[in-house]
């Protein structure tokens, strides 16, 4: 009797140790089940914030890039207008001196005339 307790009580201790063992086991796998889905999870995250980040950066390429045409084309624009009205005024003003007829070199070219007359009359 004593010889079939005792077989009991290691049949009982080791039934408890194999059952805290299973239990430890299948901890031990749930924590790294859950790890491996953390660990997808945070992986897929970061593929989208990568993906988020590299259309974030062509999309600033591409702004910037627009807003520089825009701003070459504004300049041209600017330029070209510049260039229109210099040649406006570039007209007006030849028709302004076509519209005042020749130029009259009398104020500078009478006094030398009046001398000549004097030197003739003085050579007469």
């Amino acid at each position: 009797n004593f010889n079939n307790n005792n077989n009991n009580n290691k049949k009982h201790v080791v039934e408890a140790v194999a059952a805290e063992i299973q239990q430890k086991l299948r901890r031990e796998a749930r924590i790294q089940a859950e790890q491996r889905l953390a660990r997808k999870k945070m992986e897929e995250r970061i593929g989208s914030l990568k993906h988020k980040k590299s259309k974030a950066t062509e999309e600033a390429k591409r702004k910037r890039q627009e807003q520089e045409e825009e701003s070459l084309e504004r300049i041209e624009r600017e330029m070209r207008l510049a260039f229109q009205k210099e040649e406006e005024l570039e007209e007006a003003l030849f028709l302004q001196e076509m519209a005042a007829g020749p130029k009259k070199k009398a104020a500078k070219t009478t006094p030398s005339l009046l001398l000549d007359n004097n030197n003739n009359n003085n050579n007469n």
